[in-house]
């Protein structure tokens, strides 16, 4: 199973898991899960900019900048979204428009096409 399947069947659990009434995942787990979506945003991340870069443009600012600003904005979109404590970047809408393999609703895919293509010069 890839990466963001595994983080998708995740977060739909955590989810469904909540909305049952069971309480909050583990902090073990809540933990786990964090750091795959943040694992998998930077993944997703660095594929973009490696295919931005083969086609010839240039990104105008280091990486790990690059990274902060895309896990800056997955913050924001969770607290946006009404998610906040543990576990809560697991629910960021924003994740959809970053993830491949998952349909974004226009908004989010968007926002995270401005949030690249600000790091890129032509």
């Amino acid at each position: 199973m890839n990466s963001t399947a595994s983080l998708s069947a995740t977060r739909i659990a955590c989810a469904a898991s909540i909305e049952r009434g069971d309480g909050m995942p583990s902090a073990d787990s809540t933990r786990e899960l964090e750091i795959q979506v943040l694992a998998d945003v930077i993944a997703a991340a660095e594929f973009l900019l490696q295919r931005t870069e083969a086609a010839g443009r240039a990104v105008s600012v280091p990486r790990p900048e690059v990274y902060a600003i895309i896990i800056q904005a997955v913050m924001a979109s969770a607290r946006a979204s009404g998610h906040y404590g543990p576990g809560s970047l697991a629910y960021a809408p924003l994740l959809d428009a970053i993830l491949a393999g998952v349909e974004a609703n226009p908004w989010e895919a968007a926002v995270f096409t401005v949030l690249i293509e600000s790091v890129v010069l032509d």
